[in-house]
């Protein structure tokens, strides 16, 4: 099954029951990461006979999605999950005035308290290795995969790691996952030439590359700043990229980002949905390393990344999309659920219209994805065995007018490579 990483939110499900059809757009948290949702289907759900309904197959990102390989080849790794807009699984100060939003934090007992077991990690390779992990959340891998050192981790829910269950907790492991992370587009619009070391309003900037220390701030006053970054980030040497608590940037990435020595992204804001990197075709290295937490979002279709040494006052909060990615040494991998609703850049496959015929049985939609790409429309009686009916580029319009009189039946689009 493929997985196509694009923008919805909001899945339509057609409920059929007794002879009737309506159409429920109903949320779907968890699955918009980086404006980007992802979902093993586009759809689905049609019941004749039965009075629920049921979302087949969602897949739910999380803390790390690669479309290669996943190695955590060091100790003491966690993977979890919070939300950001949610005060029972966020630390909010001053709630419920103050900043609006709650935080992640890997110091005291906070987390045990905040954690949810979304920290999904998904990678479409056929192996992956993690290392001693505790991991509140879902493995998902490509067709076959397996997991390296799974008997020395506890994987599953946060009653299950808690307890210290050794293993995958049963229904928290797959092995059919195929990938497709969409190109990043980079904004058409005029881009403003920047070479200073502050910027302090709103607006889209362009320079070479950040090398010394620099500022995102417009004071107490809220700015967005789109920064496109022909050659990247390379700093160390305790080197500061400084991002206001007012201040929401994202960088499109044209070359690699390189964080060496004690060189520091500081999102004074700790909200992850306030620092977005969407990196290009050319963007194809990331490597983050120092004690420092890190609060953002990744999209990095082409990149391999590595990080080293966050350490017990590090972490990675937010959500983290490449190619592949290798971490070393102590860390914590935190996905912020609240991105599920707080971006939506590109179009998913979804349904724009349905109907059906309780005189002839027939089923129309019209399908709309990602331009140009192919999607295959598949039909089901009870969820496991799948036909495909129809392969088409979208947009395109499919009826099937001889339906099987079963008892229910289930439609789905996916992506076709």
């Amino acid at each position: 099954m493929s997985v196509l990483v694009a923008a919805v939110t909001f899945v339509s499900v057609l409920i059929m029951k007794k002879g009737k059809c309506r159409c429920v757009s109903r949320k779907v948290t968890g699955q918009s990461l980086l404006g980007m949702t992802m979902a093993r289907l586009c759809l689905l759900g049609v019941f004749f006979g039965a009075g629920l309904f049921q979302l087949a197959y969602a897949f739910s990102p999380g803390a790390v999605t690669c479309q290669s390989g996943i190695n955590f080849n060091g100790n003491n790794i966690t993977v979890d999950s919070y939300d950001s807009a949610d005060p029972l699984h966020s630390y909010w100060p001053g709630y419920p005035d103050g900043r609006g939003y709650g935080l992640y934090t890997n110091t005291g007992t906070t987390h045990n308290l905040i954690r949810k077991a979304n920290g999904n990690l998904a990678a479409a390779s056929s192996i992956i290795n993690i290392g001693i992990l505790t991991g509140y959340g879902d493995i998902e891998m490509g067709p076959g995969g397996s997991v390296a050192n799974a008997s020395l981790s506890s994987v599953g829910s946060v009653s299950w790691v808690d307890a210290g269950t050794a293993g995958i907790q049963p229904g928290y492991f797959t092995n059919d996952l195929n990938l497709v992370l969409a190109d990043v587009q980079l904004p058409n619009t005029n881009w403003t030439s920047f070479s200073d070391s502050t910027i302090s309003n709103s607006g889209y900037y362009a320079m070479s590359q950040i090398t010394a220390n620099m500022s995102i701030s417009g004071g107490t006053n809220k700015i967005n700043v789109v920064l496109y970054l022909t050659n990247g980030i390379s700093f160390g040497g305790g080197k500061t990229f400084n991002i206001g608590t007012n201040a929401s940037i994202t960088i499109y990435a044209g070359g690699s980002i390189n964080l060496g020595g004690a060189g520091v992204i500081n999102n004074t804001s700790q909200h992850a949905s306030q620092f977005k990197v969407y990196g290009l075709s050319t963007l194809t290295s990331i490597h983050l390393t120092g004690n420092g937490p890190f609060h953002g979002t990744i999209y990095a279709p082409y990149a391999d990344v590595s990080i080293r040494g966050s350490g017990a006052s590090g972490g990675f909060n937010g959500a983290l999309v490449c190619k592949s990615v290798i971490c070393i040494g102590t860390t914590t991998f935190s996905y912020d659920e609240a991105l599920a609703s707080t971006l939506s850049d590109l179009l998913a496959p979804t349904i724009l219209s349905a109907s059906y015929n309780a005189v002839s049985g027939a089923f129309a939609l019209k399908l709309e994805g990602v331009q140009g790409f192919n999607y295959a429309i598949q039909t089901s009686s009870n969820l496991t065995d799948w036909v495909s009916v129809t392969t088409n580029t979208s947009p395109f319009n499919f009826t099937n007018s001889n339906p099987v009189a079963d008892s229910q039946r289930f439609y789905r689009s996916v992506y076709i490579p």
